[in-house]
């Protein structure tokens, strides 16, 4: 919002597209801005995801084991492999995280 009025870019609702412009304008470092964007698309994969297994929107991974497979099924995981789904989701959400931190709260 700081910089809306100045970079056109930013006026979207489109958050990928914001970030792009972001960092096309030179507010954000390019890593920064992946970082961002890989979480954002996670995300994104993770609640269309849910959506299906479940039958209706959801922002959180489900808790019974079944859910849990065929979220990581359409997330391309093999079979077993739910724990290492869960691991990377943390991974690249903390990433998202430390970045939102830094550059909106200036921890």
């Amino acid at each position: 919002m700081r910089h809306g009025w100045a970079e056109p870019g930013l006026r979207t609702t489109r958050t990928r597209e914001a970030l792009a412009a972001a960092c096309a304008a030179g507010l954000i470092p390019a890593q920064d801005a992946a970082t961002l964007d890989d979480g954002w698309v996670l995300a994104t994969r993770v609640r269309n995801a849910v959506m299906l297994v479940r039958g209706r929107a959801g922002d959180t991974f489900p808790s019974g084991g079944r859910e849990l497979a065929a979220v990581g099924r359409y997330l391309g995981y093999d079979a077993g492999h739910v724990g290492d789904m869960l691991d990377d989701y943390r991974r690249i959400t903390r990433r998202a995280r430390a970045v939102v931190e830094e550059r909106f709260y200036g921890a």
